[in-house]
């Protein structure tokens, strides 16, 4: 059986609205998940949500938020930056550990929530990285004007928030650590059916759901993306009670 709290949680600068989905008996782990550019703590079409679920069904409390300027935290899109994204994510982190208990913490994001995601797992001490398309690029440029449109126009970056992308080494920092990352993908998506090579090459434990996008877009993707997700938890506690034997 499982339990949800909702609940707001004080961070650097205001406040996020948090989900917890954990389950009744004492969870073995903590994931806190970060949501994708423009979206907030459910995902497309509830797949966060319905993730977290499941996941807790498995025994690990799963932490949902949204960022401020997102979702009903405070602060304005406007104001959106990797760090501040990253901010939030350590707070809430700090925050489920203190809540919680010490057990292993997981970061877990989705498409570019797996940016502040690997970028928070230091400060975190996080045994390990779930990402969910995500291709964590780095060496990039961006040819991008003062103020880039997105999602048709619904929403606008400002040109600071590419330059900033761009200094960023997320795959870097997963990669320096030493600690268990992994990357679920659907075959669809071609720019992640690349980046997975690449990740694989830098150490990072790949998954690939066949006949699936971006946003694993069906219900047998959604299922396997649990399925791998599961599996990836459940290795990496069985890696850390075997260093501890």
């Amino acid at each position: 059986m499982t339990e949800r709290e909702e609940r707001y949680v004080e961070v650097p600068g205001g406040w996020c609205y948090t989900v917890l989905d954990r389950p009744v008996a004492a969870p073995r782990a903590i994931v806190v998940c970060a949501h994708g550019l423009t979206g907030d703590r459910s995902g497309p079409a509830e797949l966060l949500a319905d993730w977290a679920v499941g996941l807790s069904a498995t025994g690990a409390a799963v932490l949902r938020f949204d960022f401020r300027g997102s979702g009903e935290s405070s602060g304005s899109w406007l104001d959106t930056t990797f760090a501040g994204m990253t901010s939030d994510l350590v707070a809430i982190g700090e925050w489920a550990r203190a809540s919680i208990g010490a057990v292993p913490l997981v970061t877990a994001g989705i498409s570019i929530g797996g940016v502040p995601a690997a970028l928070a797992a230091p400060d975190l001490d996080a045994a390990g990285t779930l990402l969910m398309s995500s291709d964590l690029i780095e060496d990039v440029r961006f040819e991008v004007a003062e103020s880039m449109p997105i999602r048709g126009g619904e929403f606008h970056l400002p040109h600071g928030f590419f330059r900033e992308r761009e200094r960023l080494r997320p795959r870097s920092t997963l990669a320096a650590r030493g600690r268990p990352w992994g990357l679920v993908y659907g075959a669809r998506d071609d720019k992640l059916r690349r980046a997975a090579t690449e990740l694989a090459a830098l150490g990072a434990w790949v998954r690939e759901i066949a006949d699936t996008d971006h946003l694993f877009g069906s219900v047998g993707a959604r299922d396997s993306l649990l399925e791998h997700s599961t599996g990836f938890v459940a290795d990496l506690l069985g890696a850390a009670h075997a260093a501890r034997e």
